[in-house]
């Protein structure tokens, strides 16, 4: 019961670190007004953006997964807040070896399942694209758990809830890359580059640095 306790006392500390952190976010004065899991997404960004090693970003991401991870907790029936702890531990999963990586992927996938039985169109069908993507991305079983199908038609459910997102094209022309239609890799990236005006400040620099590079790749295969 102790630490039970102790548990719910630092996750409720954090969560108000975290209140107090999002007025800092970024240099625009919008950052103001940032809700919470937009904020979550906006320093998981900034924190790729300025760590490039594994060992730089372990830290940092660790401590933004606690802040989300209280958060959802007292916040269990927001969709939003399941997205954004599936995000970020997706991104520290990147951090550890591949044994465990893949683990904690696991736990990313189980968080964007449950968001989606909150609300099937949570942010826009990011959801949807983001765990598609992990379908479609990672290993076979045993050690993961690629399901091509599976990982497909939510890449297209999300396409047909948002279909000028910036994530959205980006995983669809990442996809399309790795199956080499190039044609239609083109098509889905330059989308996404299109729509990358109307992202958060720091997520749009964040994907804008894959998508061009993911530009530059398609070019060099047509």
């Amino acid at each position: 019961m102790m630490i039970k306790d102790k548990k719910a006392a630092r996750r409720q500390i954090l969560l108000i670190f975290f209140f107090g952190l999002i007025p800092t976010l970024g240099t625009s004065a919008s950052a103001q007004s940032l809700s919470p899991v937009d904020g979550f997404f906006e320093q998981y960004a900034e924190i790729q953006l300025l760590w490039s090693a594994d060992a730089d970003r372990e830290g940092p991401l660790t401590q933004l997964l606690e802040q989300a991870e209280a958060y959802r907790d007292a916040h269990p029936g927001a969709a939003e807040a399941w997205v954004a702890t599936a995000r970020i531990r997706f991104g520290y999963a990147d951090t550890q070896g591949i044994v465990r990586g893949v683990r904690l992927m696991k736990t990313s996938r189980d968080e964007l399942e449950h968001a989606l039985t909150l609300d099937p169109a949570v942010r826009n069908g990011f959801a949807q694209a983001f765990l598609g993507y992990l379908y479609v991305g990672m290993p076979p079983w045993p050690l993961g758990f690629r399901d091509r199908e599976k990982g497909v038609q939510l890449l297209e459910d999300a396409l047909r809830i948002n279909p000028d997102g910036m994530e959205i094209n980006y995983y669809f022309a990442e996809y399309y890359g790795a199956e080499k239609d190039y044609g239609k890799a083109l098509e889905h990236v330059e989308r996404a580059r299109a729509a990358a005006d109307d992202a958060l400040p720091q997520m749009r620099r964040y994907y804008l640095r894959s998508i061009d590079a993911t530009y530059q790749k398609l070019l060099q295969k047509i």
